[in-house]
């Protein structure tokens, strides 16, 4: 009894120092602050120890922040951090450490310049292929990943495979870039880069972007 009593009370300690970092996490700027409307408590890096996992931010703001637990359980570590988008994470490789999906921006280069989001320069074709992948590499991980209440569109987004990425695990305390590994999420990246850029009606500005985004994915 003494023992759950203590546990809880370890728990509940770590919780609200999480809850703590995480708003200092997702301070955007002065002016805006937002509380994560995302929690997942889980193990990340395979040590046995739930780690936690925020999305924070509204609209055109978005925060990501990932605090690893130590072994004493009563410390967070802030090992990721990323304002441009809400990552994602998923299992491309079908180990039991799940992998963080980082993606960079490309709506100066394609989006605004053709009028249309990424999402529309993939066919219907492929997203069928892209949600079944999708299904695979996300199972048990659904709860990282923001859905924007859209089920068609969210399979899509969340891959960003138009977008130039970098695919992250954790090992301890250190975070690992292993995207040059992930290859079977390489090879739907190229399948579907391949397609955008032989659109006739993609701009010139568009084309060579994803053209370089391509070139440094080839496997």
């Amino acid at each position: 009894m003494i023992k759950v009593m203590y546990a809880i009370i370890v728990l509940s300690s770590l919780l609200s120092m999480a809850n703590v970092n995480a708003l200092k996490c997702s301070l955007n700027s002065k002016q805006d602050d937002y509380l994560p409307h995302t929690k997942v408590e889980k193990d990340l890096n395979g040590d046995g120890i739930n780690d936690f996992f925020y999305l924070a931010g509204e609209e055109d703001v978005y925060q990501t922040c990932i605090f690893l637990s130590t072994k004493s359980k009563t410390k967070l570590y802030l090992a990721h951090s990323h304002s441009d988008f809400y990552d994602t994470v998923f299992s491309f490789d079908g180990s039991n450490t799940a992998q963080i999906l980082v993606p960079s921006d490309i709506n100066k280069a394609c989006s605004q310049a053709d009028n249309r989001n990424s999402f529309n320069l993939i066919s219907d074709s492929l997203k069928s292929d892209i949600k079944k992948s999708y299904a695979q590499w996300s199972k048990g991980y659904e709860a990282y990943n923001f859905t924007y209440n859209m089920p068609d569109f969210y399979p899509v987004h969340n891959l960003f495979l138009l977008n130039e990425v970098k695919i992250y695990k954790f090992a301890g305390k250190r975070k690992i870039d292993v995207t040059k590994k992930m290859t079977s999420y390489l090879e739907l990246k190229r399948k579907v880069l391949e397609a955008a850029i032989k659109q006739d009606d993609l701009s010139k500005k568009c084309k060579k972007h994803l053209s370089k985004t391509l070139k440094r994915i080839q496997l």
